[in-house]
């Protein structure tokens, strides 16, 4: 009869709760600046920027189930929820730069597969 191996997950947990709280923090004032989302979809989306902060590997469903309270099914629906991503990230940018600041725009094209492959 053969063993199966038990592989154990680490997960790497920020040792600063108060760091936790305050990036909590950070998200929320950020999508209260955002407007109209519900008490629901302000949890979800607080969890899933934390979670994504602390998870290994690759950000899947089934990942981010396995790193947070949620269940895999819940992020399959609340993904299918409509979320301004582009006013979240100028908010968030706005937030973090001064308007004074110089800004450098770089794209990073790696991702464009060619023609023919």
């Amino acid at each position: 009869m053969k063993k199966k191996a038990i592989h154990v997950i680490k997960v790497k947990v920020l040792k600063d709760h108060r760091t936790m709280d305050s990036v909590k923090t950070i998200i929320q004032s950020l999508l209260n600046s955002v407007g109209d989302l519900t008490q629901p979809q302000q949890k979800f989306l607080i969890t899933l920027f934390s979670t994504l902060l602390i998870s290994c590997g690759r950000a899947n469903f089934t990942n981010l189930g396995r790193y947070s309270q949620l269940n895999e099914r819940t992020y399959r629906r609340q993904y299918q929820r409509s979320f301004n991503f582009m006013k979240f990230n100028q908010k968030l940018i706005e937030r973090a730069i001064q308007p004074e600041s110089p800004v450098i725009l770089a794209v990073d094209c790696s991702f464009i597969p060619k023609s023919g492959k």
